[in-house]
């Protein structure tokens, strides 16, 4: 099993508590899922993140993947399959925690095991531009958050980067290519949120029939704490 940062689940899980008390309509749409391949080319990258993205991404279209509703209070919107990638909103000294998903190529179950793992989080660690918190693999999706290191660089070319070096060094040649070329990203408004979604999409390989008990999953952990401040 790879050793990653302990995630320190009791905190997260008092803040999860707090949360509940806040109106529903700020948690929507955690669970949110990935689009179609199809994607109109990034703006060229900026600062460390120069390279492009890999031709081992992929260019032929698959369907948008529609994660599971069992949440009443997490929910996409089936119909969209071009998520609009926004610049994060800067709130005075608020931060800037994004919540991010990306899918497999053709919705492949190449991602829960450890090499896939070790792959993708040695990429977040070259990707200095941003930094990964919580994260959970699922076999044909990621689910992460992150937070901007550098602001000058966008999230979209940030994660251009990552997926272009993971996919360089993939474990399984055959498996190629690894990644849809669109994802899904939504900003969070408060800090409590963190540990809302976090409990939820935790939960994710339960739900899907994977396992019974969440602590089981081998395929999660944390790079680093992102602190939240207002």
């Amino acid at each position: 099993m790879l050793r990653q940062r302990p995630v320190d689940f009791s905190y997260l899980y008092s803040i999860y508590l707090f949360s509940l008390k806040r109106p529903k309509e700020d948690i929507q749409n955690a669970d949110a899922g990935c689009c179609s391949e199809r994607d109109a080319p990034s703006a060229p990258l900026l600062g460390p993140d120069r390279a492009g993205p890999s031709k081992m991404e992929g260019d032929a279209p698959s369907a948008p993947c529609h994660p599971s509703k069992d949440g009443a209070s997490f929910r996409d919107d089936p119909e969209r399959q071009h998520p609009p990638h926004h610049p994060p909103i800067a709130r005075h000294n608020q931060s800037i925690i994004i919540f991010l998903t990306v899918c497999a190529n053709k919705r492949k179950r190449i991602f829960a095991h450890a090499a896939a793992v070790k792959t993708v989080t040695d990429a977040w660690r070259q990707a200095e531009t941003w930094l990964v918190g919580c994260y959970i693999f699922m076999p044909d999706h990621i689910h992460l958050f992150c937070a901007p290191r550098d602001p000058a660089v966008p999230l979209k070319n940030w994660v251009s980067f990552w997926k272009s070096v993971a996919s360089q060094h993939w474990p399984r040649p055959e498996e190629q290519p690894i990644w849809q070329r669109d994802f899904w990203d939504t900003q969070l408004r408060r800090g409590e949120h963190y540990a809302a979604k976090w409990h939820y999409v935790r939960l994710n390989p339960v739900r899907k029939g994977l396992l019974k008990d969440a602590d089981n999953w081998p395929y999660l952990g944390e790079l680093n704490p992102l602190a939240w401040h207002d």
